[in-house]
């Protein structure tokens, strides 16, 4: 029985196995690397996902790095001490981009700009406007906010499709 299992020809393709296992290989680091990053909140919720920015003279930015085209996120802005009317405003190249839901507290006045739109709130200390936002198209966003006295905050919003 012996003698009858060694005289048996079994063809090897080595080659093939060893490009076989690289592949293997490389899709399990590719595998892990998906999860790391998607644990790190590239995709949604974590650690990386949401992000406050702070711009010139106390004007504060509470927003998500990363969204889903055509999925609602809010941008916060946090305007420093003040009380009365207070112009809001964002940059155009990102509005035409994207869909404004619902600003919260709702603006007395909306005013269009060749390069931003103003919104116009009644401030209170603290002062948060919320806007709804859907974005329409997947890509990399740069954002300007402009609020009252001179205030500016930038940041990158990344949305995929």
């Amino acid at each position: 029985m012996a003698e009858q299992a060694r005289s048996l020809e079994i063809n090897e393709a080595l080659e093939f196995q060893n490009r076989f296992m690289r592949v293997q290989r490389v899709l399990a680091i590719v595998a892990v690397l998906v999860l790391l990053v998607a644990v790190a909140g590239v995709f949604g919720t974590g650690p990386l996902a949401h992000a406050t920015t702070t711009g010139t003279r106390g004007l504060r930015v509470d927003f998500d790095r990363f969204v889903r085209a055509e999925a609602s996120t809010d941008i916060v802005v946090t305007l420093p001490g003040g009380k009365g009317k207070t112009n809001v405003a964002i940059d155009n190249g990102y509005l035409d981009k994207t869909e404004i839901g619902q600003v919260s507290p709702e603006p007395s006045d909306v005013t269009a700009l060749p390069d931003r739109t103003i919104y116009t709130v009644q401030q209170t200390p603290p002062s948060h406007v919320r806007f709804n936002i859907t974005p329409q198209k997947a890509g990399v966003y740069h954002v300007t906010i402009w609020a009252g006295g001179g205030r500016q905050v930038r940041f990158t919003q990344i949305v995929y499709p």
